[in-house]
């Protein structure tokens, strides 16, 4: 064939492949053959590139991102076997959410699976079915298997391999690295690429591996070239997918800012492949928190923006500029970096430098533009202009880098190239003032020609000195572009995974249920879908589409109607999209219309958005939404389908609502008894208990609103994120700190009137949780006087010359602390133990302080063990002697600025470089015995411990020191013990509520909360949330919202949905996760309301805003299925300060949307109505009245 049309997932063009197979000896039998074959077959190329910091793969010449699932063989009903109409099924599914291909997770797949792929336009990943998981090193160190898996790699390369949309090969999960996959990968790879076979054992990237001569023993080696025309992939865990034959670098869960490290080369990978995540944003349970950080900010962003290096000042890359090498980029025609909103920047008082650094030159090319001057390329060379002077010289000779300076000192301009004078000229800019924005590689004031590569630009804020150039100084603004170059690298993933994989199952009484284990090494591990079996789409999906969207939309000058559009398509012009626009006051659509796009594949454009500026309504909030959505149906979705939409704030001078009157309000009545303060109004009547501290009754109209009025609540049922120790275990802090069950306690309540229409009372107490036993404690001899307590139940009993500490390895430890002095965020220091007996588990931690930052261990009861996290963990083992497992030994890991060492009883066990700058600081707590973060215990007697500040060396390590020396920063002798003083309330908050009632009904409450010591020493991470819940009666059935829906939302996963206004039933609310657990979340909610059928119901909102969600069940963690979950009897209604969001399991929520255990403060507003717009109430602004 010639030029045929290529396929792609965008257009899954295929032709039609008929084979006859007709007998030779029966010429005449052309119209009758013995068999006929027909195939679907497209044309497309993969290619790959290597060798850069901006080195990307490439679909038919075209840069392309994953936008990717991981995805198991799965039905509810045939378990392993999915029926077709369920694959059409994922596959419609996916491309209405933007997913555009698959891994096949963790064996190659039915057939039936990549001819719908081929058909419906999926790229997939087709992986080989070798996985040994817990047993990594086997492929590496045994040859028994070597065979039967060479076997599968041929079968499925041969099988697969006439497929379009089969673009690279994995050659394992999770089965470490070996001699077999060598070969696999030589089974593909061409002569040209046969220095891609590593030939050395260290080459594998893999620890633990224990026969170096593996390497290529008794397999062939030699390049085979069988399939070179797709891409090879790997995916081990621990470092292996950097090997060099796989031409993606695949890290496995990273946090954000460890697959950036994977992109620009400070990572475990060089940086000069394209990174394709192969595991991410771990989907179990209630998850899926990280993709927008990672999506939004890196890998495909609203618009492509040069970051300011200097200060904020970040530009935005319009047209499709091409970033290059390490951080260049070359500008044709249109394209131009525009740096709007600048302060200060630039002016006559102060004189500044413009630097540039470029090559390529065309004549006519402005460099950088401002008002007032510029630095260009004009048909006379290079030309430096303020106000209406100029100074120019003869441009640089030569295709190399040129350095273009311009300075104006305040009354001279100057003009170097490559460092050297080469112009001046007298002007006096006294109407010079500060530019507030800034063109690069453009002019808005022409019809922009530009041809020219630019590495780096720099305004400076003072001058240089002399006839030759030198930076003059700290830069105001710099852009380098590296960051480009690097995100472009970043070419997205695979989630963990498309669908849960439970089966349909019946209790003994016939009741309907999914059936899993919750149990065992895989336990809910096969719950980690972004869909339901039955493929209804979990609330993740929604953030997944928002993240993968193809169309970026970003505010520009918004109020003016103008906006960014970038076109993330390969081969599709937005033109093939209607794309249009609605101005909206809050619910309602002031103005509407249609954009009429022109914006090719990868280019980023303004646009201006026609709407005029409405009469603007008090305490209105105004939205543009823009949506691009299909023209026409297609196999997987109906027209009007939207593909991408953004809702961006406008942000119009809107006036405040007028505050009402308090002389206006009617009267109110306030009487005290014992046990109850009652404020009663016209229509209304609420009692106050006294012993509780809350409202007991709001009775309106007749009406009762209420169970029990707002308390602190500082819980929600775990998560499955919260409750793995792969993900952090925060969960069982909760539980131990007695978040789940707090104790109200009542110290003080005052009652005044200080208005006749207004009405205080103010309730102070403590809301306590559960108290742990007091505990022994033990002094620490050191500076730091971190006196160690004793949790559990551990025994004391003999030790080396006094007495130890005796620990079960279930729930006994010695809590540290989080004292400064052992906040280690730098190599150079030393922790010691001596112990008697090794714990057979994986991980026994002995001196640890959590899980990201640093601890001492043993692991598997095979080796010692010392780890940092410095966005990786970084680690050295050495095996465990045998005699160190009977008897007292003392076991020392020091942290060098260039290496680690294992000592046992002062001999050197091991040492091993590496290259650590800084190390993470974790709020977890150092414990002795227990591993806070991920709740590990080790069986073990210790009978000291000491951490030093510095690095011992040998001969410090050989000396016995009698006392602390200087540089102790924590002396455990266990020799000393005492009953801990105590500390009055448990784990808990002081409170403070302030309720102000108006002769309206109306109540505006304050909340003050204070953890205690005791509460932030006993979470080692972070809070489920701070907030109040209501109970409401189980009669009000009818829910209403303004803020993120209608789908749940979460504070790191919410920008999928748009904020509106939303109704339903309570009962509608209830998401059903597999087990049950925290949902329903409502994040950046202005208003919320709950009312039963007659229109009457409390509706409570927050400046500026806050989380709601609705409890309906008492057990929901406790529940393992749905079908067990118990009615409470009422409606828990949460009213949230904060929450933490959800993470994805192995990598916690960013620290932003972690809900620290610190004093807060905030409001709430409750209103009851009798079919009022809750929306209409939540504008009205009551008085503030002094507090006496």
């Amino acid at each position: 064939m010639s030029d045929p049309e290529k396929w792609s997932a965008e257009d899954p063009t295929l032709y039609t492949l008929v084979l006859e197979l007709v007998p030779l000896d029966k010429p005449d039998s052309k119209d009758d053959p013995c068999e006929v074959l027909l195939e679907k077959v497209g044309f497309r190329a993969y290619e790959s590139e290597r060798g850069e910091l901006s080195s990307t793969w490439h679909v038919n010449g075209e840069a392309m991102n994953i936008r990717g699932v991981n995805r198991h063989e799965t039905d509810p009903d045939y378990g392993r076997y999915v029926p077709i109409e369920t694959l059409r099924t994922d596959f419609e599914v996916m491309k209405r959410f933007n997913v555009n291909s698959v891994r096949t997770s963790h064996y190659p797949n039915d057939p039936t699976f990549y001819r719908l792929a081929d058909e419906y336009g999926i790229y997939v990943q087709d992986e080989i079915n070798v996985e040994t998981h817990w047993w990594e090193q086997m492929a590496a160190n045994v040859d028994v298997f070597d065979e039967q898996m060479l076997t599968r790699w041929r079968r499925m390369v041969q099988r697969d391999k006439n497929h379009a949309s089969v673009f690279v090969y994995s050659t394992g999960n999770e089965a470490g690295t070996g001699p077999p996959h060598l070969a696999m990968a030589a089974y593909n790879l061409g002569e040209e690429n046969a220095d891609r076979i590593p030939d050395t054992f260290e080459a594998y990237h893999l620890s633990g591996a224990d026969d170096a001569d593996r390497v290529g023993e008794e397999l062939d080696l030699e390049p085979r070239g069988v399939d070179t025309t797709r891409q090879l992939y790997h995916q081990p865990n621990g470092g292996g997918w950097t090997i060099d034959y796989s031409d993606m670098l695949g890290p496995r869960y990273p946090m954000p800012d460890g697959m950036v490290s994977e992109g620009d080369g400070s990572g475990l990978g060089d940086g000069l492949r394209p990174v394709m995540m192969g595991e991410y944003n771990h989907a179990m349970g209630n998850s899926l928190g990280l993709i927008h950080e990672m999506w939004s900010e890196y890998i495909q962003p609203p618009v492509r923006q040069a970051r300011d290096g200097a200060g904020e000042n970040d530009g935005v890359l319009i047209g499709n500029p091409e970033v290059t090498g390490d951080g260049q980029i070359v500008f044709q025609g249109d394209d131009h970096i525009e740096v709007l909103g600048i302060e200060g920047i630039a002016s006559s008082e102060s004189g500044f430098t413009v630097e540039i650094v470029v090559r390529e030159i065309t004549d006519g090319t402005p460099l950088v533009v401002a008002d007032g001057y510029a630095l260009a390329v004009s048909d006379d060379g290079i030309e430096f202009s303020v106000g209406d002077a100029s100074v120019s010289a003869s441009a640089p000779d030569g295709d190399g880098w040129h350095t273009l300076v311009g300075v104006y000192t305040g009354d001279e301009l100057q003009l170097y190239v490559n460092d050297e004078q080469v112009g001046t000229e007298g002007h006096s800019g006294e109407d010079l003032e500060a530019s507030s924005d800034l063109w690069i590689a453009g002019d808005p004031n022409t019809d922009n020609d530009t041809g020219v590569t630019l590495d780096s630009v720099a305004l400076y804020d003072v001058v240089p000195d002399g006839d030759e150039y030198s930076s003059p100084g700290d830069a105001t603004l710099s852009y380098d572009f590296a960051e480009l170059a690097r995100d472009k690298s970043l070419q997205g993933g695979w989630i963990w995974d498309w669908v849960n994989q439970d089966l349909n199952d019946e209790t003994e009484d016939g009741e309907p249920f999914q059936f899993y284990h919750l149990e065992g090494p895989d336990g809910a591990f096969c719950l980690n879908g972004t869909l339901w079996s039955d493929r209804t789409p979990q609330p993740e999906m929604w953030e997944l589409k928002k993240s993968h969207q193809p169309v970026g939309f970003a505010a520009r000058a918004v109020e003016n109607g103008e906006i960014y559009i970038t076109n993330y398509f390969g081969f599709t012009d937005l033109d093939e999209l209607d794309v249009t626009w609605e101005l909206t006051a809050d619910d309602e659509t002031v103005e509407s219309g249609e954009l009429d796009l022109d914006v090719p594949p990868g280019e980023t454009c303004s646009v201006t958005v026609p709407f005029e500026e409405p009469d603007l309504e008090a305490g209105v909030e105004y939205w543009l939404d823009v949506s691009a959505c299909l023209t026409e149906a297609t196999d997987y979705a109906d027209a009007g389908h939207e593909v991408a939409f953004e809702q961006v704030a406008v942000p119009f001078d809107v006036p405040d609502p007028e505050t009402e009157s308090i002389e206006d309000m009617p009267a109110l009545s306030v009487s005290e008894s014992d046990e109850t303060i009652t404020v009663g109004g016209e229509s209304f009547e609420y009692a106050f208990d006294t012993e509780l501290g809350t409202l007991a009754s709001m009775e309106y109209n007749g009406t009762e609103l209420l169970d029990r009025g707002p308390l602190l609540n500082a819980w929600r049922a775990p998560i499955m994120n919260e409750l793995q120790d792969w993900g952090g275990a925060q969960a069982p802090d909760w539980y131990d700190a007695g978040l789940n069950d707090l104790n109200y306690v009542v110290e003080s309540i005052d009652v005044d009137q200080p208005e006749d229409a207004l009405a205080r009372v103010a309730v102070e107490g403590f809301a306590e949780g559960t108290a742990e036993d007091e505990g022994l404690v033990t002094p620490d001899s050191s500076s730091t006087e971190a006196d160690g307590v004793l949790r559990g139940s551990p025994e004391i009993v003999e030790g080396v010359s006094g007495s130890a500490v005796a620990l079960d390895g279930e729930d006994d430890y010695i809590e540290v602390g989080t004292p400064d002095a052992l906040d280690f965020t730098e190599p150079g220091f030393t922790l010691e133990v001596t112990f008697q007996g090794i714990d057979d588990a994986e991980h026994g931690p002995l001196v640890a302080k959590g899980d990201y930052q640093y601890a001492l261990k043993t692991a598997g009861g095979d080796a010692f063990e010392f780890f940092v996290y410095d966005g990786n963990w970084v680690s050295m083992q050495a095996p465990i002697p045998d005699e160190a497992r009977e008897g007292w030994h003392t076991l020392t890991s020091v942290c060098a600025d260039d290496e680690f060492r294992l000592y046992l009883d002062g001999e050197r066990l091991a040492a091993e470089s590496h290259s650590i700058g800084n190390i993470d600081s974790s709020g977890a707590p150092v414990r002795i015995g227990q591993n806070a973060d991920q709740d590990r215990y080790t069986e073990t007697t210790i009978d000291s411990v000491a951490v030093y500040d510095t690095a011992l060396n040998d001969e410090e390590l050989a000396t016995e020191f009698d006392e602390p020396p200087e540089n102790a920063v924590l002396w455990y002798d266990l020799d000393e013990f005492e009953e801990a003083e105590d500390e009055g309330y448990g784990p808990g908050f002081a409170t403070r509520y302030t309720y102000t009632v108006f002769g309206t009904g109306e109540i505006v409450l304050n909340v003050e909360s204070d953890p205690n010591d005791r509460l932030q020493s006993a979470i080692s991470g972070w809070l489920p949330k701070v907030g109040v819940q209501l109970e409401l009666p189980e009669s009000f059935g009818e829910f209403e919202w303004y803020g993120r829906g209608p789908q749940e939302t979460m504070p790191d996963r919410k920008w999928g949905v748009r904020v509106g206004r939303y109704s339903g039933s309570v009962a509608d609310q209830y998401v059903p996760y597999l087990p049950p657990q925290d949902n329903g979340n409502k994040a950046e909610t202005r208003w919320a309301a709950v009312s039963n059928d007659d229109g009457v119901g409390i509706a409570a909102s927050a400046h500026p805003e806050m989380h709601v969600s609705l409890e309906q069940y008492a057990n929901l963690d406790e529940a393992n299925h749905q079908y067990e979950l118990e009615e409470r009897g009422s409606i828990g209604f949460n009213l949230d300060h904060a929450v933490t969001g959800v993470g994805g399991t192995p990598t916690t929520p960013l620290p932003e949307y972690q809900v620290q255990p610190e004093t807060m403060a905030f409001t709430v507003s409750l209103r009851p109505f009798a079919n009022e717009d809750p929306m209409e109430l939540a504008k009205r602004r009551l008085p503030k009245p002094n507090r006496e």
